[in-house]
């Protein structure tokens, strides 16, 4: 998946200026870098926490199983 989202990220950098270059979000826990850009609608995400903020898969599933 990280390939996937570097992919992403190169995308947007070769944009250049006409375009502003969209960060990754995060997750509040580890910190690895999850699927969704920061300007992601929060309703639009899995693995989002109201209140706390996004976490991977992994972090979420250890934390509410």
């Amino acid at each position: 998946m990280n390939k996937e989202i570097e992919k992403k990220e190169k995308r947007e950098k070769r944009k250049g200026e006409r375009e502003e270059i969209q960060e990754i979000e995060k997750c509040i826990a580890c910190h690895k870098k999850t699927e969704y850009f920061k300007s992601t609608p929060i309703d639009q995400r899995k693995y989002y926490v109201k209140g706390c903020g996004q976490l991977c898969e992994d972090c979420f599933d250890a934390i509410y199983d």
